[in-house]
């Protein structure tokens, strides 16, 4: 068998510059090795065993990369304020079903970075910080907020910033039918 497989190595290098050999050192794979000739016809010659510790080698060393990564987004949490850290991780409610309706609060978003406008329909009952964690989980926005940008909102005329009545709902705060402007701090 072992001759068939030299053979057959032998004609599938039209050059012969790979052999195989084997060892008697009583490994479990037989002490195959690879040999190969290089430029200066000297014979190199790498063994399963070398093969193996290379990829436990890049095994590892993925791991330490995903363990690094994991770490990192650690850290770009640990720059954000709490409130930017409870807006990342609140649940925002689906949009209300119909046009209007006794508490639904129709309202218009100028996003933070392009300025395009959206609109959108929240649940009037729900305190104002559901519209920040809205904004703030927007695919084109939440990489910015984890990198620790904190997000600003004004409405109405004159602008009044909506920080201070975060915790107060939408409807009793008059948010329903405004404008709200969303930019970096």
């Amino acid at each position: 068998l072992e001759a068939a497989i030299r053979a057959s190595m032998q004609d599938a290098s039209p050059s012969g510059e790979q052999q195989q050999a084997s060892s008697s050192d009583g490994d479990e794979d037989g002490g195959v090795q690879v040999l190969e000739e290089d430029e200066n016809d000297g014979v190199i010659g790498k063994s399963i065993e070398d093969e193996k510790m290379t990829l436990s080698k890049t095994n590892n060393n993925n791991i330490q990369q995903e363990e690094n990564n994991d770490k990192k987004e650690e850290e770009e949490d640990s720059k954000l304020s709490p409130f930017e850290a409870e807006i990342l991780s609140m649940t925002v409610p689906a949009e209300p079903t119909g046009t209007t309706g006794p508490n639904i609060a129709r309202v218009q978003l100028r996003m933070p970075n392009d300025g395009k406008r959206l609109v959108r329909k929240f649940d009037g009952d729900l305190p104002v910080k559901v519209i920040y964690a809205y904004v703030a989980q927007l695919e084109s926005n939440i990489e910015t907020v984890r990198a620790g940008r904190q997000l600003d909102a004004k409405a109405k005329f004159p602008p009044v910033d909506l920080m201070p009545f975060v915790e107060e709902s939408i409807s009793s705060f008059g948010l329903s039918g405004e404008a709200i402007t969303f930019l970096w701090k």
